[in-house]
């Protein structure tokens, strides 16, 4: 891979590195907001904080595949940034909702909109550097 590719694949890893790693904060501030202030839950929330980073790293390496395919079909068109951008969100959020219908359980839809919003955001904050060539 040489210099140029690798800087292409930073933006989609970077977006997914990001959104794993911010949304389960974002997730424990809102339960923090729903739940009130006690240190005794802030606590027990630091500690399944490596939990959240370890299995939203695992159950999101499908989705990461799918972004990286769908980011390397997109950045060899000559289509603009904005359309790059709004297929890759749509593509991943697609993605990150089949995860959590698969995961299941009761909270499963609530967390698939906050990384959804989350990762929705780092779509369009990332940078982006891409080559416009024509395949």
């Amino acid at each position: 891979m040489d210099n140029t590719n690798q800087e292409t694949y930073n933006y989609p890893l970077f977006t997914w590195i990001f959104t794993i790693l911010i949304t389960p904060l974002i997730i424990m501030l809102i339960n923090l907001i729903i739940n009130g202030n006690k240190t005794v839950d802030i606590l027990e929330m630091f500690k399944v904080l490596p939990v959240f980073y370890i299995l939203g790293g695992l159950y999101s390496l499908p989705t990461l595949g799918v972004f990286l395919i769908n980011y390397h079909f997109l950045k060899r068109r000559k289509i603009s940034n904005l359309l790059v951008r709004s297929i890759s969100m749509f593509v991943a959020n697609i993605c990150v909702y089949l995860t959590f219908l698969y995961i299941g359980g009761t909270a499963s839809m609530k967390l698939a909109l906050v990384y959804c919003i989350t990762l929705t955001i780092f779509i369009w904050v990332v940078k982006m550097k891409r080559q416009q060539t024509v395949l």
